[in-house]
């Protein structure tokens, strides 16, 4: 899945970049505008020339179609990794199924483990008892042995 969504975030990069792009190039390609009473004597190439505006034109048209070509392209791609990742409910069942699944195991494996640790403190236990028998039996043995004096 998280190839999925590297792919899909490249599209949206993309996609970005080509709105950009595009913006750019209109912006570079279209002709200053004319405001009134706004420097007028000045010649600020305001005036357009039929032949030069006519290449212009047919130049812009050319990049708008590409552009919205490859926009459109970019946004068909996105919807086809959108459509292809996993249901959210799917998912969320299946991995809360994994995760509880692992959840069990880890459980009989602590479970046994824990069984094991309280078998060997029993028979710590037990050890420990009858030398603590075996020491009180010998000091109850040596006071009341009879002295020979």
């Amino acid at each position: 899945m998280s190839d999925r969504l590297t792919q899909l975030q490249d599209q949206v990069n993309k996609l970005a970049s080509l709105f950009c792009d595009a913006t750019g190039i209109l912006q570079q390609r279209a002709k200053p505008s004319k405001f009134e009473n706004f420097a007028e004597s000045l010649n600020r190439g305001y005036e357009d020339e039929e032949k030069d505006k006519f290449q212009d034109e047919k130049s812009i048209e050319d990049i708008k179609i590409e552009y919205a070509k490859s926009i459109t392209s970019a946004a068909k791609q996105i919807d086809e990794l959108i459509d292809s990742l996993p249901d959210e409910d799917e998912s969320n069942e299946q991995l809360q199924a994994q995760q509880l699944r692992e959840l069990e195991i880890e459980n009989t494996v602590a479970a046994q483990h824990l069984e094991y640790v309280t078998n060997c403190a029993e028979n710590l236990l037990q050890q420990i008892q009858e030398k603590i028998s075996l020491i009180a039996q010998s000091q109850l043995s040596i006071h009341h042995e009879p002295t020979n004096d």
